[in-house]
């Protein structure tokens, strides 16, 4: 059976998508905002409407071993938020962001400009630096935020020997012989039992 949204494409009808935005701060709290206009109810969940004051940036998947940076800017906003901003830094850096499309109707006749199927998760990222530019017709904010495995290719804290072994679990032996281990060949099966 085809979802919603593939029976509508099938169907020849146009659909509309926008992105959904949900950072979750340090201290728990919970912003959603999505890119249309007005409150956004989706299974009791509300997104509140940004238009066309956030832009998002860098949300490609990472390929290889690179981890790329999103960067989400609120432009057009007044000098109450950007203080406000300012003031919560601590909240927003760390912060995680979840982003996901959801597709509508095509919109032509009011009825029909309802989501079609749920939200599909696009990433995940953490807020790493907020930034701030004011020019005389307006402020924006900018966020800049890493992907969820951007510290995946980090070295492990410590090498693999007998101290950091009886650090870890005094009393064991289990790395008593890992320097004479090293390129040592060991046939498997062993032959002389």
């Amino acid at each position: 059976m085809f979802s919603a949204t593939v029976a509508a494409l099938l169907a020849g009808k146009k659909l509309n998508a926008a992105l959904l935005f949900t950072a979750t701060f340090t201290d728990g709290t919970v912003m959603r905002l999505w890119t249309g206009v007005g409150d956004l109810n989706l299974g009791g969940t509300v997104y509140q409407g940004a238009g066309r004051l956030i832009a998002m940036d860098g949300l490609d998947a990472s390929i290889g071993t690179t981890a790329p940076t999103a960067t989400f800017k609120m432009s057009g906003v007044d000098a109450a938020i950007a203080a406000l901003a300012v003031a919560e830094r601590d909240l927003i850096v760390g912060a995680e962001i979840d982003i996901a499309v959801q597709i509508f109707g095509d919109g032509a006749v009011a009825a029909e400009w309802q989501p079609v199927d749920a939200p599909v998760g696009l990433g995940a990222w953490i807020g790493d630096q907020l930034t701030f530019d004011r020019t005389t017709a307006a402020r924006s904010i900018t966020l800049s935020a890493l992907n969820y495995f951007a510290s995946r290719s980090r070295p492990q804290g410590s090498y693999y020997s007998e101290r950091d072994q009886q650090l870890r679990y005094p009393g064991d032996s289990g790395g008593k012989f890992m320097a004479s281990l090293i390129s040592k060949n060991i046939n498997w099966p062993m032959s002389n039992f």
